[in-house]
């Protein structure tokens, strides 16, 4: 049913990632980006009239990573979402200066949420 309750939880997933699997897309490769909705009156057998709506739902999907390499450091698991980023320290590489990675990070930038709560199956 789409009531208040409903739309405020679309509200609370837009910009979540997934918690679980969803429809085959792995923990942290989906993005809710919200919905688009529209009501349109229908008519029953009887002639009697009934409200009704459309929910299409937009996500954006990216891939997990695994053993991914930023210089000599290998991160073993990035999921879709999350932010690589590194610290780098001026280093000697034979006769020239090069820029080594001293610290690899990766960052969680969105939070994940139950997507089961859209109420549009798994």
């Amino acid at each position: 049913m789409v009531d208040f309750p409903y739309l405020r939880t679309l509200r609370n997933l837009v910009g979540k990632t997934n918690n679980a699997t969803f429809y085959g897309f792995e923990a942290g490769t989906l993005i809710y980006m919200g919905c688009e909705p529209a009501s349109s009156v229908g008519t029953l057998d009887d002639g009697s009239k009934f409200l009704f709506w459309n929910l299409a739902h937009s996500f954006s999907q990216e891939e997990n990573r695994l053993n991914l390499s930023v210089g000599p450091v290998t991160i073993p698991q990035k999921k879709g979402w999350e932010y690589v980023w590194a610290k780098y320290a001026p280093a000697i590489d034979s006769t020239q200066l090069v820029q080594k990675p001293i610290g690899v990070y990766v960052e969680r930038m969105y939070d994940e949420a139950d997507y089961e709560l859209l109420e549009i199956g798994s």
